[in-house]
């Protein structure tokens, strides 16, 4: 499964600004500048963290677990954000 992270800030400011705008119909899917698997996040974050964890591989079942795996989950669109997450990572874990 893979995944286009945009960061909490960018879509909180996406939405304010569609709720306090004149009515836009359909919009644009938010997407985040690059894409990243389950596993790239899980061990980057472990890595982060400074934890070695035993890693078993992430599998969603059934028809939405197919979907995600054929990608249909990613946006095609151009991305909206621009924090990637590894910049989240160092803004967010590493500062606590």
């Amino acid at each position: 499964m893979r995944a286009r992270l945009t960061s909490c800030r960018t879509a909180a400011a996406r939405l304010a600004e569609l709720t306090l705008g004149r009515p836009a119909g359909r919009v644009a899917d938010m997407a985040g500048p690059r894409t990243y698997s389950l596993e790239e996040l899980q061990c980057s974050y472990l890595e982060t963290v400074g934890k070695r964890r035993v890693r078993l591989p992430i599998r969603v079942p059934g028809k939405a677990g197919k979907a995600y795996r054929a990608g249909v989950n990613l946006s095609s669109e151009t991305p909206a954000g621009t924090e990637t997450w590894e910049e989240f990572l160092a803004a967010h874990v590493l500062a606590a």
